[in-house]
């Protein structure tokens, strides 16, 4: 996700031929791309990295997808919503930062984290814990419907997570977190109360 590739010194006339030749290929240019594909960004994780406890650059593909599908669906093709993952709490692809943050926990689980910005500027919070990775498209179904319908104008799906409260979010769509999550301060809602 997110990976770039840079020709310099091409000269303004053979362009054409480039993108031409990088498409034949099956290269697609960023504007091909659904714009949830383009703001997503996942970490390497397993098998590459020593810290990794779940995958992330390898199963972020078929998410987002899965993702843009219900994006398209919502009527939300438009929207700028990053995506992050990673496959450890370390945070190498800035979960912490984004619209949606999906930080890996054990094989195949993802704690989901709402309420950031696609411009990195505010700190999301800890949504739901240990959610499987086939469940987490059907998690994010009501908040992103709730969006939609609820947001103001011009409200990223960050800052519209970030003012109704992830707390109240939870509660609103009956997400529990285990009870091992619920006292880290990440947890805290905007006000800084625990969160439920």
């Amino acid at each position: 996700m997110q990976q770039n590739l840079i020709l310099a010194d091409v000269r303004p006339r053979d362009r054409d031929r480039v993108e031409e030749l990088l498409r034949a290929h099956g290269i697609p240019a960023a504007s091909d791309l659904p714009a949830t594909v383009r703001n997503a960004m996942a970490c390497p994780a397993l098998p590459t990295c020593g810290l990794a406890v779940a995958e992330a650059e390898r199963a972020m593909p078929a998410l987002v997808r899965d993702v843009a599908a219900v994006i398209d669906e919502l009527g939300l093709a438009d929207e700028r919503i990053s995506w992050r993952m990673t496959g450890c709490p370390n945070g190498c692809a800035r979960p912490y930062l984004g619209d949606v943050g999906f930080v890996g926990t054990t094989l195949g689980k993802y704690d989901v984290f709402l309420g950031g910005d696609a411009g990195g500027t505010r700190l999301n919070q800890l949504y739901a814990g240990n959610v499987p990775l086939g469940d987490l498209v059907a998690l994010l179904r009501g908040p992103l419907t709730a969006y939609r319908d609820e947001r103001r104008r011009g409200e990223s799906f960050g800052g519209w997570c970030h003012r109704r409260g992830v707390a109240t979010l939870r509660d609103r769509f009956g997400v529990q977190l285990p009870a091992s999550l619920v006292r880290l301060p990440m947890v805290a809602d905007a006000a800084g109360s625990p969160g439920r």
